[in-house]
């Protein structure tokens, strides 16, 4: 998950390399290409100048698909990466990957398991992985969501953000979002019945927002930032909440365990979510297209 791949511009050759390529990032995949370089000419000046030679209208379809690229986020920029004008692409990229900040490169020679040559180029469809049930590893794998969405869904029938297994994993994702100094909106969906296993009183309610209001203060979002929490019954109804979801306009993630931490040593499914399935969940949880009863509405406001 949150893989980040350098490629050389020099290697795509025409609208099919470009297309080829694309197809392999995205939130859909849990791949991202990296805009690598950044200093001028960065990497867009330097596949441009490739394709130059290509028609026009070959040249119109290859500025469309970054365009649209760009809309889908299956590119990312990462800035203040060091570039050596003496040296070619993948003599800068390689000691990147070797100290961790890329997960592999695309480029005109293969040297396994991490370097691969376009021609030769396969690798899973996603990258879904197991991680260490803490709020680091969810906070990880759900970076580049976090930072580029400006709305954000988490969707956890028994999510309690009062309980100390929950607060500690709310707490790393919404300070990893914070990181990109946006106002954000987080809207937190749980089944009232899960929460409020003891019963509902005005005072859980009272101790839920003032826990919402918490975690949005120390969270370092920018003023105007929020979170809401919708607290649902779902019992009988078409649209059960069962399936653990970190959600965006941009993409998903399934979470097979939840939000909560973990005992030590125990892992979690994790796990890029699919076109059709974003879809139908966005209109959900995001175009409000459910027959779940929403108990109760929270909402806590940074000023």
């Amino acid at each position: 998950m949150n893989e980040l791949y350098g490629v050389d511009p020099e290697i795509i050759k025409s609208v099919s390399d470009l297309r080829s390529i694309l197809n392999y990032f995205g939130p859909y995949t849990g791949r991202y290409l990296v805009n690598y370089p950044v200093d001028s000419p960065d990497w867009m000046a330097r596949l441009n100048a490739n394709l130059a030679n290509l028609s026009d209208l070959q040249i119109a379809r290859a500025k469309r698909l970054l365009s649209q690229a760009n809309t889908d986020l299956r590119m990312v920029r990462k800035d203040g990466l060091p570039w050596r004008v003496t040296r070619d692409w993948l003599e800068n990229a390689e000691p990147l990957m070797n100290a961790g900040i890329l997960d592999g490169l695309i480029a005109k020679e293969s040297r396994p398991p991490a370097i691969h040559d376009f021609d030769d180029f396969e690798i899973s469809t996603t990258s879904e992985e197991r991680i260490i049930g803490c709020g680091e590893e969810y906070a990880r794998v759900s970076e580049i969501l976090l930072f580029y969405s400006q709305e954000v869904a988490l969707v956890d029938p028994y999510m309690d953000p009062v309980k100390s297994k929950y607060e500690s994993v709310l707490e790393r994702l919404l300070k990893k979002a914070a990181q990109r100094r946006t106002k954000k909106k987080f809207i937190f969906w749980a089944r009232a019945s899960a929460v409020f296993s003891n019963g509902e009183t005005d005072q859980l309610y009272a101790d839920l927002e003032r826990q919402l209001n918490k975690l949005l203060k120390k969270s370092g979002l920018e003023p105007g930032s929020s979170i809401e929490m919708n607290l649902v019954e779902d019992k009988g109804g078409i649209n059960t909440m069962h399936g653990r979801y970190l959600l965006s306009r941009k993409g998903g993630i399934r979470f097979d365990q939840g939000f909560q931490r973990l005992s030590v040593g125990i892992k979690t499914d994790v796990s890029p979510i699919g076109k059709k399935t974003h879809d139908e969940l966005l209109e959900i949880y995001f175009d409000g297209s459910h027959d779940m009863k929403i108990i109760r509405h929270i909402c806590a406001n940074l000023m």
